[in-house]
């Protein structure tokens, strides 16, 4: 998949920040926009956005209510969950979302990337 657009959405600086460069570097065109929780995430929301990586546990709006409400717009639109909880890849398969388990690290979020 060509990456020109992303919006990463985590509540931990750390990841929200790693996984901004890891797109930014691998794709070099690509814009990124940031979010630390599901509710900014949505304010900041295009439907040109090629690709959606978000955690699940944030406060305001968390990672599956935010899938949710952008899929009302976007059927379409490529999802990628993270989390720490391996129980939450049964509710993003559910919604037709990708899943990737934390820890991870860059060549598997670029395997699943590649995927989609």
């Amino acid at each position: 998949m060509i990456v020109s657009s992303a919006l990463v959405v985590d509540d931990e600086p750390f990841i929200k920040d790693c996984v901004s460069f890891l797109l930014s570097f691998k794709y070099s065109n690509c814009k990124v926009l940031t979010a630390s929780d599901g509710r900014e995430a949505l304010s900041l929301y295009k439907e040109d956005i090629d690709l959606i990586i978000s955690d699940v546990s944030m406060p305001l709006l968390n990672g599956f209510e935010m899938a949710e409400e952008v899929l009302k717009i976007k059927s379409e639109q490529k999802i990628i969950i993270m989390s720490s909880d391996y129980r939450n890849n049964k509710e993003a398969q559910s919604l037709g979302l990708k899943f990737i388990a934390k820890p991870f690290d860059s060549e598997a979020l670029i395997e699943i990337i590649n995927e989609i």
